[in-house]
């Protein structure tokens, strides 16, 4: 099989922002939050984020900034 999946020529730029997550208190499942970028072209700039409560049996945590089909 194949996927073509087309460049976008038009720029995107997510700026700033300020956010926290607070970490899962058992391993029971994955979990993700945050931002999915599903396209090409884009910028992500001065954005920070935080993690509280995490510990050493907090659940996995995915990341904040997940890309997928981008170039």
């Amino acid at each position: 099989s194949l996927t073509i999946i087309r460049i976008d020529e038009t720029p995107l730029t997510i700026t700033g922002g300020k956010f926290t997550t607070i970490a899962k208190q058992n391993n029971d499942h994955y979990f993700s939050r945050g931002i999915a970028v599903h396209r090409s072209n884009v910028t992500i700039k001065n954005v920070q984020h935080y993690v509280t409560g995490d510990t050493n049996k907090s659940a996995p945590y995915g990341g904040f900034i997940k890309t997928e089909n981008v170039n």
